[in-house]
């Protein structure tokens, strides 16, 4: 029998990771150079803005029925837990840890509240306070153009950290740099 060559070692190591992994095993183990050395795929950055797409339409009924908490709760537990928002299953993605296990509550908490919510809530917060400053008629002009400016900054930063998916060569946003984590293909 002919020996395999390193392209087949690889498709079988995978092939036995992923099933260990759907069947509540140790998951892929990743070595260095990265994922990609194993066969991973990386999800792009149009493939997580869709599955976001979907989350977001989920979260809005979720924040009718928990204001503030049903958000932050869903998605902190579904990627916690399965690894997988109902969007990202929907476009067969899912997140995990650079051993290809999924990301566990500790991990998703930094991933999903922490960067996220800090980066794209105050921006929110900023334009709300503006709003109430405009609203009340504040004669404060240089404050609302300082609320201006810091929310335009922030919002940059924010938009940079997600858009950074789009050329980064582990596909990962800032978020995923901070927690650990990467976006892969899952099917």
């Amino acid at each position: 029998m002919a020996p395999k060559s390193e392209h087949d070692q690889i498709a079988e190591r995978l092939a036995e990771a992923l099933k260990q992994y759907y069947e509540g095993g140790k998951g892929i183990d990743i070595k260095k150079p990265g994922m990609a050395a194993v066969g991973v795929e990386y999800a792009g950055f149009r493939i997580r803005l869709g599955a976001f797409v979907i989350d977001l339409l989920i979260t809005l009924l979720a924040t009718n029925i928990l204001p503030f908490l049903g958000p932050l709760l869903y998605w902190w537990l579904f990627t916690g837990l399965r690894g997988q928002t109902p969007g990202k299953m929907a476009f067969g993605i899912m997140v995990v840890d650079k051993q290809g296990n999924k990301p566990g509550l500790g991990r998703a908490a930094l991933r999903e509240i922490l960067c996220k919510f800090v980066f794209f809530s105050v921006p929110l917060i900023l334009v709300f306070s503006l709003c109430v400053l405009l609203i009340l008629m504040v004669e404060l002009d240089e404050i609302v153009y300082i609320f201006f400016i810091l929310f335009l900054l922030w919002l940059g930063l924010a938009c940079l950290g997600a858009l950074s998916i789009a050329w980064d060569k582990e596909k990962q946003g800032w978020h995923d740099k901070i927690a650990g984590t990467y976006v892969v293909k899952a099917r």
